[in-house]
């Protein structure tokens, strides 16, 4: 009997158990292989799943075909199949479209099918484009669901190259003129530069789409000094301007203080890079001698130049030693006073005290006679009170604090033990003498 859902219901479900296929519950993992077994072989719908692996999907000159895998859900190769690239375009909503209607070739593979995305007359532009297929059975399309408008992605890569690339060298007060040196791509110079203070540079190159031959940016250009004792690096960045010809210009003087004024011998290197090109350059094209004014050497001790605040260690230091391991240290004690003060502070502290209670015990005329003084534990509970007291002290001059609490625990027993003997004894005679 057939299921009483449509067939997009069938689809948003499928999709909804491929969503928790990563699951790290056992429980759950069973339930999710039970479901997808169940339609992917069953005889009345079937969704049909079009998938690709991650490496596929990047497409190039290079290897210009898309594979998909025709399947079930379960992953059972679906036979006689056929399938149509509906659109190719890039990945927005108002691109242009590259493909229509081109169906795809079988491949040797049960299940395979490829597409040639980069053909004389479908050549895909570098960037995102997004593959919408159809998916057509020969036989039996009746129990088959989601056929129609998969989505895959795809990201086409080119190769860039680098050309009219040419350094010119002149006067800093000069616009116009100067040494021009014409580099091609993936060399180097064959002589060193010299470059001082009253120089500036200017460097100007292109970026050569190799597929279809026109200029290009890319998102990472940069131009690398290095100093080749100390192996410090300085990066500066190329800007391309409106016709996309990158320039990167230097006032040698200027920018001292970004090399922390250290003279010497640099090497020169051009990087390009980009997400959606293939081959990445980078490659020393030119040795520069510089010879920088050093005008600020408190500057580069204090590390207040430019590159000095980005950089540690600085540019004409190399690596730093290790600094020394911190350790904690515990503030010092004050210092005490003197023995006779202090025990002559504690016995005015303690002794007059005393002697005013008994006077106040006197004129109050205090009964003591009551005082059992046969009966131990009155001993024991005000003993027990004056070694708390004396524990105190002796946690101040010689124990720590878990000394003090190991101690306290059998005084504070023995003192509570012998103060309810006491309150006994009170309490009886008391009864007796009533």
């Amino acid at each position: 009997e057939a299921p009483k859902v449509s067939a997009d219901e069938a689809v948003k479900f499928t999709n909804f158990l491929l969503s928790r296929k990563h699951t790290y519950d056992l429980k759950s993992a069973v339930y999710l292989v039970s479901a997808l077994r169940i339609l992917g072989r069953n005889s009345v719908q079937v969704p049909v799943a079009v998938t690709t692996e991650p490496q596929a999907r990047i497409i190039s000159a290079q290897k210009p075909s898309l594979k998909i895998f025709v399947s079930n859900v379960w992953g059972d190769t679906l036979k006689d199949m056929h399938l149509v690239a509906e659109t190719v375009k890039e990945q927005s909503s108002t691109a242009a479209t590259f493909i229509s209607n081109q169906p795809f070739k079988s491949s040797s593979e049960a299940g395979m099918f490829e597409i040639d995305l980069m053909s004389a007359g479908s050549k895909l532009p570098r960037g995102f484009h997004v593959v919408k297929i159809n998916v057509k059975p020969k036989t039996g399309a009746a129990k088959y669901v989601g056929l129609t408008g998969a989505i895959v992605p795809v990201k086409v890569i080119t190769k860039v190259s680098v050309t009219d690339m040419d350094l010119t060298v002149r006067d800093r007060d000069q616009n116009v003129g100067g040494q021009v040196y014409k580099i091609i791509a993936g060399e180097k110079l064959s002589s060193t530069m010299k470059l001082g203070s009253h120089h500036r540079i200017e460097l100007r190159f292109k970026l050569l789409d190799v597929q279809t031959n026109t200029p290009m940016t890319a998102h990472q250009v940069f131009v690398k000094w290095m100093h080749s004792k100390t192996g410090q690096e300085i990066i500066f960045i190329a800007e391309p301007d409106k016709a996309n010809v990158y320039k990167f210009g230097m006032d040698i003087e200027t920018k001292s203080k970004d090399f922390d004024y250290l003279s010497g011998t640099y090497s020169v290197d051009l990087i390009v890079g980009d997400a959606f090109v293939g081959n990445a350059q980078a490659w020393t094209f030119a040795d520069a001698e510089l010879k920088l004014p050093s005008g600020a050497p408190q500057a580069q001790a204090a590390g207040k130049t430019v590159a000095g605040s980005k950089r540690s260690p600085r540019i004409g230091e190399g690596p730093s030693k290790a600094k020394p391991e911190i350790k904690h240290v515990f503030k010092k004690p004050d210092k005490r006073a003197d023995p006779l003060i202090a025990q002559l502070f504690t016995f005015i502290c303690v002794v007059p005290p005393f002697i005013v209670m008994l006077v106040l015990w006197t004129n109050l005329n205090v009964n003591v006679s009551n005082f059992p003084f046969t009966y131990l534990p009155v001993y024991g509970f005000h003993g027990g009170l004056i070694l708390i007291a004396g524990l105190y002290y002796c946690y101040w001059k010689f124990l720590n604090m878990f000394q003090t609490l190991f101690y306290l625990f059998f005084l504070v027993l023995f003192t509570f033990i012998c103060g309810l003997l006491l309150l006994r004894r009170i309490a009886s005679q008391r009864q007796s003498k009533s």
